[in-house]
């Protein structure tokens, strides 16, 4: 007898591969480091990406939030940088956008805030803070850490997020410091 798979876990599979969601279910089309960026995010605990201005790390980091919040249940994902401008104006604007134009209908309430609801433990918040003690209390077995402009992010925010024990963390930012976290994730600690 030959064993087959049921549609779900068919999906699913599909759903694993980062190209195939970007291009079939969003519509994308990402260019080679992009689809890099997110099979490192698929297959690592920690990820971290320094590119200059305009290369695409905040669109990617938008459909990786998308992504997770697909292949995963229940998962959280949390987005913060050191402004909300940058958190709200850019990381959710890009998020909102390929939420809005994906070829494939999400479930849940994207919201004009930087939230994407589905259930009390399926969602998705971005914030900025200043105060580590404000990242406490978001837990899930599938929880996905997103630091914009890292560069600009104090470690104690980073040690905050790492207590949360995250399945992921990704990192993106510019190589505009020569210390902190972001910066020895590039060097002493690559």
């Amino acid at each position: 007898m030959v064993a087959t798979k049921s549609p779900n876990q068919v999906v699913l599979n599909k759903l694993q591969s980062p190209e195939f969601f970007m291009r079939e279910v969003l519509g994308a089309s990402p260019y080679d480091k992009q689809l890099e960026i997110m099979e490192a995010v698929r297959d690592n605990g920690r990820v971290s990406v320094v590119g200059c201005n305009g290369s695409g790390k905040d669109w990617t980091s938008a459909r990786a939030l998308l992504w997770w919040m697909c292949m995963y249940y229940p998962a959280k994902v949390i987005v913060i940088g050191p402004t909300h401008r940058q958190v709200d104006a850019i990381v959710w604007n890009e998020v909102r956008s390929a939420y809005n134009n994906s070829r494939v209908p999400f479930r849940g309430r994207m919201f004009r805030t930087p939230r994407y609801h589905m259930d009390e433990q399926h969602f998705a918040v971005g914030f900025s803070t200043s105060d580590e003690f404000n990242m406490q209390g978001f837990h899930s077995p599938n929880l996905l850490c997103i630091v914009t402009e890292a560069h600009a992010v104090s470690r104690e925010e980073v040690n905050a997020l790492r207590r949360l024990n995250p399945k992921c963390i990704l990192m993106t930012g510019n190589a505009f410091v020569s210390s902190g976290d972001f910066y020895d994730s590039h060097h002493s600690r690559r």
